[in-house]
């Protein structure tokens, strides 16, 4: 009997938002791989760093992919050999400036998606239920207003012991959302198909029950 392919659940949406969050969650429930793509924009970005080259160098960072190798391990992020996992929260700015180039989305989306083709996945990004996985067997697209994502920001800065500006942040907010949605590739647009949800007014058990309640009457759960 011809085994069964492997099934993808994709959660688009802009930054703070939350799908992180409960992708990671959601794929821990469920039992399977949750597909970190951000961080691995992250690794490119740290890799830019360490090579030296301006993220507004779209020719050095496609020289510099040349001789990179990226892979995750189970939840590890593996750059060039070396486990960065822990290193790469910092770097969220700087993925969102080299992700508008289309060599960085081209060497990512073919790594991700030789993944996909080897186990179940909940993976979370801009493009991944529009160009990464457009087949998905579900899809959600998650948004929260600035506001309470600069709000969500603030706090868990304050937890960390840092401090920050309640407007930057909602501004900065703003500003990657339009990079996002406008760069030539890979813009973040809601997938065809996909679930909409505004995680405004839910807590990160409520959305996670939601999207388990969504998965589970898709037969996936």
């Amino acid at each position: 009997m011809k085994a069964p392919e492997p099934w993808t659940i994709t959660i688009d949406g802009p930054a703070g938002s939350g799908k992180s969050t409960v992708a990671k969650a959601l794929a821990a429930e469920l039992g399977v791989t949750y597909l970190n793509t951000g961080a691995m924009y992250r690794a490119v970005a740290l890799a830019c760093q360490r090579g030296n080259i301006a993220y507004d160098q779209q020719d050095q960072v496609t020289d510099l992919l040349q001789t990179t190798t990226l892979a995750q391990v189970g939840d590890r992020i593996i750059l060039n050999g070396t486990d960065e996992t822990e290193t790469l929260d910092a770097y969220g700015t700087e993925a969102s400036k080299i992700a508008v180039f289309p060599y960085v989305r081209t060497f990512l989306v073919n790594i991700q998606q030789q993944i996909g083709q080897q186990q179940n996945l909940v993976s979370d990004g801009r493009d991944q239920g529009t160009v990464v996985f457009p087949n998905a067997a579900l899809k959600f697209y998650i948004i929260a207003t600035a506001e309470v994502r600069a709000e969500r920001r603030l706090q868990k800065l304050k937890l960390d012991g840092r401090t920050a500006d309640f407007e930057q942040l909602r501004l900065e907010f703003i500003e990657r959302d339009c990079r996002d949605m406008t760069r030539s590739a890979g813009p973040l647009v809601r997938p065809r198909g996909a679930t909409v949800i505004c995680t405004d007014h839910y807590s990160e058990t409520e959305l996670l029950n939601l999207l388990l309640k969504e998965v589970r009457a898709c037969c996936l759960g």
